[in-house]
């Protein structure tokens, strides 16, 4: 059991509140962008599509980054000496 204060919660419970927690504020984002797009504002689009990029941007870097093994490449002279 995990304390949460001094209330004892099972952690089967706990898991339960934080999926719902997570369903919950997807639904409402998704409800927020619906609002948005049906009123033709796409400022969200705009910022979805921008965060979208960069974590593919990030994603790709970490993959080549393992791949490749860059940092020992272009750091590795660095932080030998």
């Amino acid at each position: 059991m995990i304390a949460a204060g001094t209330i004892f919660v099972k952690p089967q419970v706990l898991s339960l509140g934080f999926i719902t927690l997570r369903v919950t504020a997807a639904v409402h984002l998704g409800t927020l962008l619906l609002r948005d797009y049906m009123l033709s504002r796409r400022a969200w689009l705009k910022i979805l599509g921008t965060a979208l990029v960069l974590v593919l941007l990030f994603l790709s870097v970490a993959g080549a980054d393992a791949l490749f093994d860059l940092r020992t490449r272009l750091f590795g002279p660095l932080l030998d000496g």
